[in-house]
């Protein structure tokens, strides 16, 4: 394919510019790929984190009001595992 003057100029150019910034550029978009996958993988524990502590809430929910060794245990659990979740929290009396 033969390309006329100023095509040839431009081609040549961009040639020079991706020379002198090519590394830059693509070291930004690495950088930019790492940092999404790193915020989706956050996100994704954050939403395992929040469904155990929800099915283990829920367990704690349908215990036997009675059984205070068993509440005791699912709250521990609760409390251990799942510090970081809204259902970890302080109850109001």
């Amino acid at each position: 394919m033969a390309y006329d003057l100023e095509e040839q100029e431009q081609l040549d150019e961009l040639k020079a510019w991706w020379k002198s910034y090519g590394k830059m550029v693509g070291s930004a978009v690495l950088v930019l790929v790492v940092a999404y996958a790193a915020f989706q993988g956050w996100r994704i524990y954050q939403n395992k984190q929040a469904t155990a502590a929800s099915t283990e809430y829920q367990a704690l929910q349908v215990a036997d009001e009675k059984d205070l060794k068993a509440i005791q245990a699912k709250s521990a659990v609760l409390m251990d595992k799942y510090s970081a979740t809204p259902y970890a929290g302080e109850q109001p009396c």
